[in-house]
């Protein structure tokens, strides 16, 4: 077998890889697109009549029930992760080059004795 069909094998196979990762991939965020929306539609009224909930128990309940449905959404959106396709946050930046089916991407590291807030050691620029 020659070097020129074994290298137009390998990028066949390469191909269909991306391919079906892509299929892979679509399919898994349209069904978390559809988990979302439903997050949506739940918690629209569900946050109204926590609200009314909050004004008129305002001086027996000590916390608030409009927080109680905002930390259950923001649970509900981390459990999703909506976008977990891109990778992790943590991994170290993949610079997609022609043809690699990958964004190009940037990531930040920030030393463990740097001083930041909650969230900010995600960091990530997407350039594609």
């Amino acid at each position: 077998m020659s070097d020129l069909q074994l290298r137009s094998e390998t990028d066949e196979h390469s191909r269909s890889r991306r391919r079906v990762r892509t299929l892979r991939d679509l399919v898994v965020f349209q069904v978390k697109l559809l988990l979302e929306g439903f997050k949506d539609i739940v918690l629209g009224p569900l946050s109204l009549g926590a609200a009314l909930l909050d004004f008129i128990a305002a001086k027996q309940a000590p916390d608030r029930y409009l927080d109680t449905v905002m930390r259950l959404g923001r649970r509900y959106e981390d459990a999703l992760d909506l976008y977990g396709a891109l990778g992790e946050p943590g991994e170290p930046a993949e610079v997609g080059g022609p043809g690699s089916g990958e964004p190009a991407q940037l990531a930040v590291a920030i030393p463990e004795n740097a001083s930041v807030g909650p969230g900010s050691e995600r960091v990530r620029v997407d350039l594609g």
